[in-house]
């Protein structure tokens, strides 16, 4: 996992990729499609996203997830103001940019349902405005990206 960690850390350039912190004991390499679930792509860096403890851990519990497009959606809305500035503070067209060997396919709903975290009709309906978010060139390039 040395290896996972350290390839999806430097691609990220140290970086979260929902709030954009750059404090190195912070950072963890969390697996887009779970480890547990995924046994074919758990060492694939294109599984992997860098994220901040507070980010992975609300990304694992499936409160927001990030499309191919780059934009988090924030699954469980919330008041709390620490949790929407992890959440918002990097704009999508910046976060497109570090998202740069990220397999968006592992991104797609499978990812959510693996964990379990909704029902499955708010899934389609949420899934259906973030593809409809998403503009023509990046529909086009996440169809044409091969699995890893």
């Amino acid at each position: 996992m040395h290896l996972f960690r350290s390839a999806v850390l430097a691609r990220h350039n140290y970086t979260c990729l929902f709030y954009g912190c750059r404090l190195r004991s912070v950072l963890d390499a969390a697996h887009i499609r779970s480890y547990a679930c995924d046994q074919d792509h758990r060492a694939n860096p294109a599984n992997g996203i860098c994220l901040c403890r507070f980010c992975h851990a609300a990304f694992d519990a499936g409160d927001i997830v990030v499309n191919p497009d780059g934009q988090v959606v924030i699954v469980r809305p919330t008041d709390d103001p620490i949790a929407m500035a992890h959440c918002t503070s990097v704009p999508g067209a910046m976060r497109r940019s570090w998202m740069q060997g990220v397999d968006c396919r592992f991104l797609m709903p499978a990812t959510v349902l693996e964990r379990k975290a909704f029902p499955t009709k708010k899934l389609k309906t949420m899934w259906s405005s973030v593809g409809e978010s998403m503009d023509s060139s990046s529909r086009k390039s996440c169809s044409a990206m091969k699995m890893l």
